[in-house]
């Protein structure tokens, strides 16, 4: 097999990995306990990633960054507690 469908090969596999992990988290998000799974992992995240770009954009003031992710550790915590009562 030559490099080029080998290549082609590791797309396709990571291509199916792909669908397959959008696939399974589409149905554990349809899942009460999946939800909030999800959902307090992806607050998590978008938290830390605000806190670090402030952080940065601040000269490396932790003060800021703390306060910004605490901010939108709250505000996307209480948007995904409304999204779930809907």
């Amino acid at each position: 097999m030559g490099y080029l469908a080998a290549q082609g090969a590791i797309l396709a596999i990571g291509i199916v990995i792909g669908i397959a992990v959008f696939l399974l988290l589409l149905w554990l998000q349809r899942t009460s306990v999946g939800f909030w799974v999800i959902g307090g992992l992806l607050t998590l995240v978008y938290a830390a990633a605000a806190g670090l770009l402030a952080c940065l954009l601040t000269e490396k003031d932790l003060v800021w960054g703390w306060v910004t992710f605490g901010i939108v550790f709250l505000v996307i915590g209480g948007l995904h507690l409304h999204a779930r009562d809907n």
